[in-house]
C-alpha cells in the first residue's frame, strides 16, 4: 500500500509540471506556392502552416507556435487571402527564418495576416508585406461577447501599400505594440491609413482601445497626390466613437516620422490620457495633427473629449512645412504648450477653447495666414493691442493695450514673443493678471539677445470655473523700430556677398576635415533670411585644418523680401566647437581686419582678403621680434629680428 501511494503522488507531480511548461511548436514555410487544393503531405506551404498552427497554439492550456519563413521571395496570394487566424488560445508568432538569405513575406492580398479569435496573441515580425490592403487585420468587431484580452505585436516590419488595422466593437483591444516598422506608399491612390483603429459600442465590457503603443515607426508617402482633392492618405487614423465611459484608454504616439502626407494624425474623438509625444512631421500637405470630435456618422454635439497636452507631458513633438500644423474642431477643450518647433498655422474650426503657451510656431515654406487662426464663429476672445515698441541696448519695452474682457473668464495671461513676418521665433515672457485687465500697460524685458524685426502677443484666458475658459487669442504684431547704428552696412537684395569664418573642433583624434559624411550633421554657419518667408544657406568647413582650425567660406545672394538676417552657429554633435573670424562683405569687395592686444594695444594680428591671418610678436620692450604667416598649407614664419643692445661702459 505504501508504494502504490508513493507511484501516485509521482505522476501527479509529473502532470502538474507538464501544464506549468508547455513546449513551444515551430513550422517552416519553404515554398512560395499554396497548398489548397494540393495533397495533405504539402506542409511546406504558408496556409497549411498557419492551420496547424492554430490547431497546435489551442492545444492544452494554450502554447506558443512559431511559424518561421524561409522562402526564395515573398508568397503571393493571388488575390486571395490566407487562412483566418481564429485561435482563442496561445500564441502564434509568424517571422523571418533566422538563416533566410532573402526577404520573407507575403505580397497580393486583401487581408493578409486576418485574426478574428477571442482570447489569442499574434506577433509579426521581420516580414516584408507588399499590396496588401489590410496586410495585419486585427478584427474584433464580431468577437464573442466574452471579456477576453488578446495581444498583438507588430515589430521590425516593412509594409508598402498595406497596413495595420484594428477594429472593433463589442470587444476591444489590449496590449497592441506597433513598433519599428517602415510603411511606404507611392503615387496616386485612394483613401489610405497606414495605421487604421476604429472602435464602437463595447456597452458591457471595460476593454475599449486600451495599452496601444504606435512607437518608433517611420512612414514615407513619396510622389504624394497633389490635386485638389482630399483623400484622407495618411500615416495613423483613430476613430474612438465610445460612448461607454467604461473605455479609459492608454494609447501613445511615440517617436514616429511622419513624411509627405496628407495628414500625420488624424484623431477622432482622443482621450485625455492618450500621449502624443516626439514625433516629427515633414511636410504634410495639409493638416499634421487634426484633432476633432466631428465625422459623418455620427453628430458634431459629441461632448466631454478635451485632450491636454500638458498633463501628458508633451513638449517636444516638431513639425515641419505642414499648411496647419493642428486642426481642431468639435472638442471641448484642447491644450498646446511647450512645442519648440510647430510650422503651419494652429487652426481652430469651432467655438472651442485652445489654450496655446510657450509655443513657436514658425513660418515653414508653405503659405499660411497667421500662426494661430481662430476660424468663423470663434472670436473667443479678442486680441492685444500693442500700441508702442521701444529698445535700449538689449532692452525691449512693449507698450499695449487692453479692454473688453470679464473677470469670470480670467485669470488672463500675457504672452510676448520675438517674431519674424509670421514667425513667433522666441519666447520673452509673460504677464498674469488675475482680474480683467483694462487700461494701457508696459512690459520691459532686459538683456534680450534673439533675432527678430517684430514682437508677437497673445492673451489667454484660463477661467474661473465651467464653461468660462476662452482659450488663446490670435496673435497681435507690433514692428521693431528702425535701428540706428544698422545703416552702416545694409545688405542689398540681389547683391552678392561673400562670408567666410573660422572652425575649430575638440575632436579626440586627428581628422583631415571637420565635415561629415552626412553634410547636415556637421559644423556649419547658417544665414537666415528674414521677411514674411524665411529662408537659410548654409556654409560648411572646407580645405586643409590649420593649427586645428577650418575656413569657412560661400557666396550668397540676398533673396527679395529681406528684411534682416539671422546669422545661426552650428556646433558638432558629439564635441566642443569654437568659431571665429566670421566676416561678411560685398562679393567684389575686400576686407581687411585687425586685432589688437586688450594690454598693450600692440597689433597683434591682421587679416587678408581671404580671412588668413598674418601674427606680430613682439619683445618685452615692444620690439617687433617676429612675423607668422597662415596660408593654406599652414602657419609659416616670413620675417624674424634679433636686435642686441651693447651696454657702454663709463
Amino acid at each position: 500500500m505504501m508504494k502504490l501511494r508513493i507511484i501516485v503522488v509521482v505522476c501527479l507531480i509529473l502532470n502538474i509540471g507538464t501544464l506549468l511548461a508547455q513546449p513551444a511548436t515551430t513550422f517552416t514555410v519553404n515554398t512560395t506556392s499554396l497548398g489548397v487544393g494540393l495533397p495533405a503531405d504539402v506542409t511546406g506551404s504558408l496556409d497549411r502552416m498557419i492551420e496547424n498552427a492554430i490547431v497546435s497554439a489551442e492545444t492544452g492550456s494554450g502554447y506558443s507556435v512559431t511559424i518561421y519563413l524561409n522562402t526564395t521571395g515573398l508568397i503571393s496570394l493571388g488575390g486571395g487571402n490566407l487562412p483566418t487566424l481564429n485561435h482563442d488560445k496561445g500564441k502564434i508568432t509568424i517571422t523571418k527564418a533566422a538563416g533566410a538569405t532573402s526577404v520573407q513575406g507575403i505580397q497580393n492580398s486583401g487581408n493578409g495576416f486576418y485574426y478574428t479569435g477571442e482570447g489569442g496573441d499574434l506577433e509579426i515580425s521581420e516580414l516584408t508585406i507588399q499590396s496588401c490592403l489590410n496586410g495585419v487585420y486585427y478584427n474584433r468587431q464580431n468577437a464573442p461577447t466574452i471579456a477576453n484580452e488578446t495581444n498583438l505585436a507588430v515589430q521590425n516590419n516593412t509594409f508598402e501599400y498595406a497596413r495595420v488595422r484594428l477594429t472593433g466593437s463589442t470587444e476591444g483591444f489590449s496590449d497592441v505594440v506597433i513598433d519599428n516598422n517602415i510603411f511606404t506608399l507611392t503615387g496616386t491612390v485612394g483613401w489610405f491609413r497606414a495605421i487604421y483603429i476604429d472602435y464602437n459600442n463595447a456597452t458591457s465590457y471595460n476593454y475599449g482601445l486600451d495599452d496601444i503603443n504606435i512607437i518608433n515607426n517611420t512612414f514615407t508617402y513619396t510622389t504624394p497626390n497633389t490635386s485638389g482633392t482630399v483623400l484622407l492618405i495618411l500615416p495613423v487614423w483613430i476613430v474612438n466613437l465610445e460612448t461607454n465611459t467604461k473605455n479609459e484608454a492608454d494609447i501613445s504616439i511615440s517617436n514616429n516620422i511622419m513624411t509627405g502626407w496628407e495628414y500625420g494624425l488624424y484623431i477622432i474623438r482622443p482621450n485625455d490620457s492618450w500621449i502624443i509625444n516626439g514625433n516629427t512631421f515633414n511636410s504634410n500637405r495639409f493638416n499634421a495633427i487634426k484633432l476633432s470630435t466631428v465625422w459623418s456618422q455620427y453628430p458634431t454635439s459629441l461632448t466631454g473629449y478635451d485632450f491636454d497636452f500638458i498633463e501628458n507631458g508633451v513638449n517636444d513633438n516638431e513639425i515641419f512645412e505642414s499648411l496647419i500644423s493642428y486642426d481642431i474642431e468639435g472638442m471641448d477643450e484642447v491644450t498646446i504648450q511647450n512645442f519648440n518647433h510647430i510650422e503651419g498655422e494652429v487652426f481652430v474650426s469651432s467655438s472651442i477653447p485652445v489654450t496655446i503657451t510657450q509655443s513657436l510656431i514658425k513660418y515653414g515654406t508653405v503659405g499660411y495666414s497667421k500662426p494661430i487662426s481662430l476660424s468663423g464663429s470663434n472670436g473667443n476672445i479678442s486680441s492685444p493691442n500693442p500700441t508702442g515698441l521701444t529698445v535700449n541696448g538689449n532692452d525691449l519695452t512693449v507698450d499695449y493695450d487692453l479692454s473688453g474682457y470679464t473677470s469670470s473668464n480670467g485669470q488672463f495671461t500675457v504672452e510676448f514673443f520675438l517674431a519674424n513676418g509670421f514667425s513667433l521665433l522666441q519666447y520673452l515672457g509673460s504677464e498674469t493678471y488675475t482680474t480683467a485687465p483694462s487700461g494701457s500697460y508696459v512690459k520691459t524685458f532686459t538683456n534680450v539677445i534673439g533675432i527678430g524685426t517684430r514682437v508677437g502677443m497673445t492673451i489667454t484666458a484660463e477661467g474661473t470655473g465651467a464653461n468660462t475658459k476662452l482659450g488663446t487669442s490670435e496673435v497681435a504684431f507690433i514692428d521693431l523700430p528702425p535701428c540706428p547704428k544698422c545703416n552702416s552696412f545694409l545688405p542689398e537684395t540681389g547683391t552678392d556677398y561673400w562670408m567666410s569664418a573660422w572652425i575649430k573642433v575638440d575632436h579626440p583624434s586627428q581628422v583631415l576635415t571637420y565635415e561629415e559624411v552626412v553634410q547636415a550633421n556637421s559644423p556649419s554657419v547658417e544665414l537666415e533670411f528674414l521677411g514674411n518667408t524665411t529662408t537659410s544657406t548654409y556654409f560648411y568647413p572646407t580645405g586643409d585644418i590649420i593649427d586645428g582650425w577650418q575656413r569657412v567660406v560661400g557666396k550668397f545672394s540676398v533673396p527679395s523680401g529681406t528684411a534682416g538676417i539671422g546669422v545661426e552657429l552650428h556646433a558638432d554633435q558629439t564635441y566642443d566647437t569654437y568659431f571665429d573670424d566670421l566676416r561678411i562683405h560685398p562679393f567684389n569687395g575686400s576686407m581687411k581686419s585687425y586685432v589688437y592686444d586688450g594690454e598693450t594695444f600692440w597689433l597683434s594680428s591682421e587679416l587678408d582678403d581671404n580671412n588668413y591671418a598674418t601674427f606680430y610678436e613682439y619683445d618685452n620692450e615692444g620690439g617687433l621680434v617676429r612675423i607668422k604667416k597662415e596660408t593654406s598649407r599652414g602657419i609659416v614664419t616670413i620675417q624674424e629680428t634679433r636686435s642686441n643692445s651693447v651696454k657702454q661702459d663709463n
